[in-house]
């Protein structure tokens, strides 16, 4: 296995100062998840500031645009959440009483999301990507920052979400098996 070294310890560090977002010690973890939540197997990264397998993150990145496109184009909840999830995905919001699971899950999520940009909304969100963490051929994740412009008066200001995304490459291509995700800016 190549590996170079990971730099979630400071990203858990960085992200709990002075917030009770996300605990350090499950952070610490999060590789080991991710790796068994995926079946990940063969030649695993783990990259911080090197970009790696550009092939693969290009990839994911164009799915993410598809998913971008997709919502702009005010494309159905269930049209969505096929586009950027897997069947089996698991959703953990800051706040959640639960995690989500499963597509049907996801598509009454999306739906949540999308009422809560108001009816015909600017649909103006866009993903950046911070920081992958690990990526191989079959499997990439990531953490994103997602910003989405105000909708008067329903959704008054600029909303940003911290997001950690673990993607596993389908036979339809790239999709989300894990979303994480926490209100607010680092």
């Amino acid at each position: 296995m190549n590996q170079s070294r990971s730099t979630l310890g400071p990203v858990a560090q960085q992200s709990s100062q002075g917030r009770r977002l996300i605990a350090k010690q499950p952070l610490r973890l999060l590789p080991l998840a991710l790796l068994g939540l995926l079946g990940a197997t063969g030649n695993i990264r783990i990259s911080a500031n090197e970009r790696g397998d550009d092939h693969t993150q290009n990839e994911v990145q164009d799915a993410l645009r598809a998913v971008e496109r997709a919502f702009q184009s005010e494309a159905s909840p269930a049209a969505l959440a096929a586009l950027l999830y897997t069947s089996d995905v698991v959703i953990v919001g800051e706040g959640d009483a639960k995690a989500t699971r499963g597509i049907t899950a996801a598509v009454k999520d999306v739906q949540g999301w999308y009422d809560s940009l108001g009816p015909h909304g600017q649909r103006t969100c866009k993903y950046t990507l911070v920081m992958p963490i690990v990526q191989s051929e079959s499997t990439f994740s990531a953490f994103y920052l997602l910003h989405c412009s105000p909708n008067p008066p329903i959704h008054p200001k600029d909303e940003q979400l911290r997001m950690i995304y673990a993607w596993r490459k389908e036979p339809q291509g790239w999709r989300v098996a894990l979303e994480m995700w926490a209100p607010g800016l680092l």
